[in-house]
């Protein structure tokens, strides 16, 4: 058995309105290719197909990515599944794929060695970063994590979400909220001031010193 699947939820979660889930199922562990069982904290409730694609994820990418670390996965940490919610908490925005069981959000993971990593202020090593994302843009439709939207800069939403054409989106700055260590720029050279300009003389082009227009907004969270 790849997962550990409690008994299904009762009929609070049954469809209605806009939010609900039907044969809605709480994912407590994962049982891994050597037969050790990952803990999922708190356990998470989703759909069933959410919770195959997670526990394939966690056996067959992330786990091995954390084990090139030099130590063993022993629990992930489950920032949110189902909520009926609105995306991104936002009022009046479209429902959120949480509130439809069809997502999971990521915050972190416990090692054999003690060792807590988690997504937030880029905790995650670089190499396991780069091969989670990578892992998941190819097994969701929807990958939202640090530097994405604003939305999400503690923890990779990950969803099943169904779009036309079958549009992915795959949202994760890498260095987002890493510490990039800078070198002090060289003290100019001291020289000599510059004439001032006679007088009646056009001032200089004001688009010289004009800031750049910001540009972008904040992708489709959810």
């Amino acid at each position: 058995m790849v997962a550990t699947l409690d008994a299904p939820l009762g009929a609070h979660l049954a469809p209605g309105g806009s939010c609900g889930l039907a044969q809605a199922v709480r994912l407590s562990a994962v049982r891994l290719l050597d037969g050790r069982l990952v803990a999922f904290k708190p356990a998470a409730v989703i759909r069933c197909e959410v919770a195959a694609a997670v526990a394939g994820w966690l056996r067959e990418d992330l786990a091995p990515a954390i084990a090139a670390l030099g130590s063993q996965v022993t629990a992930v940490t489950v920032a949110a599944s189902y909520d009926c919610r609105p995306r991104n908490r936002v009022s009046g925005a479209r429902m959120s794929e949480h509130g439809l069981g069809n997502a999971l959000d990521v915050g972190g993971f416990e090692l054999a060695d003690a060792r807590v990593m988690k997504v937030e202020k880029g905790g995650l090593p670089p190499s396991l970063r780069a091969a989670m994302k990578d892992s998941a843009c190819r097994r969701f439709t929807t990958v939202l994590g640090p530097g994405s939207d604003g939305y999400h800069e503690d923890h990779i939403h990950v969803d099943l979400a169904q779009r036309r054409m079958g549009f992915r989106l795959c949202r994760w700055n890498l260095d987002a909220g890493t510490v990039v260590a800078r070198k002090d720029k060289p003290k100019p050279k001291d020289t000599a001031p510059a004439p001032a300009p006679a007088s009646g003389s056009a001032p200089g082009d004001p688009a010289t010193d004009a800031e750049p227009d910001g540009a972008g907004g904040k992708a489709d969270g959810k």
